[in-house]
């Protein structure tokens, strides 16, 4: 190996140990769906309260076939709680999970957030006058630009899928459950 060879090769080393890296999401089983001793008006009057008062923007509200829809920007306060999207690591530092992490670090990282998407669809379903089944699909997007991505230099955005963590959905849970 030559000298400018060589040269490259160490280049390339420090370069890629000064990166951010990016490990994506993997998915997990979750409950998101359950059935309740709750008529389906009383169910569907708590779910519409729940997300009214948890600042969701409703896209599709149908009660006659009991479905809600919703679509919010990337939300480092809702993802962080809510969502798996992946993690970031910074070489001789611990992972960064999501944006908290990142601030505590005191890192900025070359591998950044350039925003997202988040969708939650509710399915109610009247089992009979006293059981209301609930299933709840949340997930999202993260589009990242810069850093390291699969050990791959990247310098353009993309974009990853988030997971539900679950947290979510157990509290819409709670919330129909409550005060039954």
């Amino acid at each position: 190996m030559n000298l400018k060879n060589l040269g490259y090769f160490f280049s390339a080393i420090v370069l890629s140990a000064c990166a951010t890296s990016y490990k994506p999401a993997v998915q997990k089983k979750i409950e998101n769906e359950r059935v309740f001793n709750v008529s389906f008006d009383k169910a569907w009057a708590k779910m519409v309260d729940f997300v009214s008062s948890n600042g969701m923007n409703i896209k599709t509200i149908d009660k006659a076939s009991g479905l809600m829809t919703f679509e919010r920007a990337y939300d480092h306060e809702f993802n962080d709680n809510n969502l798996d999207c992946g993690s970031r690591s910074s070489p001789n530092s611990a992972p960064i999970t999501n944006s908290k992490d990142e601030k505590k670090s005191g890192k900025s990282s070359d591998l950044n957030e350039a925003g997202g998407l988040i969708t939650l669809n509710f399915f109610v379903e009247k089992m009979n006058n006293k059981e209301t089944k609930v299933k709840i699909n949340l997930s999202g997007r993260i589009s990242l630009h810069g850093g390291l991505i699969n050990g791959m230099e990247h310098t353009g955005i993309k974009d990853f899928p988030c997971f539900s963590n679950g947290h979510f959905e157990e509290q819409v849970f709670a919330a129909i459950q409550q005060n039954n």
